[in-house]
């Protein structure tokens, strides 16, 4: 029974709920952005991401944010490379169906 107040401290820590994300500025209540939001640069200041860059190069961890940033540039290579091959295996699918319909109208012919 020990552990349950060590829980809900390291809980209150790490997981946050979105009232817990939510800050008051000035009489205002404002979200804080997420974490796909900074890295696309659509989050309001002082949530920029290069500020976020300035943060992380000042504690030595943007090593992790380019990691970050380089696996969503190749995820994004690979669906479109997948896309790309899906489209072309379904073209060359239509053209041998084409093919076969064509020569099949031509040998009907007298």
């Amino acid at each position: 029974m020990a552990s349950k107040p060590v829980e809900s401290a390291v809980r209150s820590k790490y997981w946050r709920s979105e009232k817990d994300s939510r800050k008051e500025v000035s009489g205002q209540e404002q979200r804080r952005p997420l974490l796909s939001e900074i890295l696309t640069n659509k989050a309001p200041p002082p949530y920029t991401l290069s500020a976020y860059m300035a943060y992380l190069s000042q504690n030595q961890c943007l090593k992790n944010l380019e990691f970050i940033m380089d696996s969503s540039r190749y995820r994004k290579l690979v669906q479109a490379s997948l896309l790309f091959l899906m489209e072309l295996i379904n073209f060359e699918d239509t053209t041998s169906k084409w093919k076969n319909a064509m020569d099949l109208r031509t040998r009907s012919r007298p």
